[in-house]
């Protein structure tokens, strides 16, 4: 999945339908203690699910945890590439420009800085 790296800094995140949508890359951490944003690698979001990575158990809890963490609902959090892989791609029916809001406070956190102006779920917003 190499095509999907874009610039330096894009998070993983591609503007989808005019920016109107997105895709979004992750790395999958499966069989975590702790579901949740786990930092970067390569430039990307890791995601930790505790879910094993059988019989697609690991892809639901990754589109669920993405969908809690992005304030969307499961429905709008869709894999649409991955699905047997460690990098996978979700497309999220959320603007561009917040997912990149949202992705960037979520690192921010992690490393330590406390960024909340953009902390906020997604839904709602135009």
């Amino acid at each position: 999945m190499s095509a999907r790296r874009g610039t330096p800094g894009d998070l993983g995140l591609a503007p989808l339908d005019g920016g109107a949508r997105c895709a979004l890359t992750v790395r999958a951490q499966p069989g975590a203690r702790r579901a949740g944003f786990a930092g970067t690698w390569n430039g990307i979001p890791r995601i930790a699910v505790a879910a094993p990575p059988e019989d697609g158990r690991a892809n639901a809890a990754l589109a669920a945890t993405i969908a809690e963490l992005f304030g969307l609902r499961p429905s709008a959090v869709r894999l649409v590439a991955g699905a047997t892989a460690r990098e996978k791609r979700f497309e999220l029916d959320a603007p561009e420009a917040a997912a990149r809001a949202r992705l960037t406070a979520l690192a921010s956190e992690a490393s330590g800085h406390d960024d909340r102006s953009s902390a906020g779920p997604l839904e709602g917003r135009p």
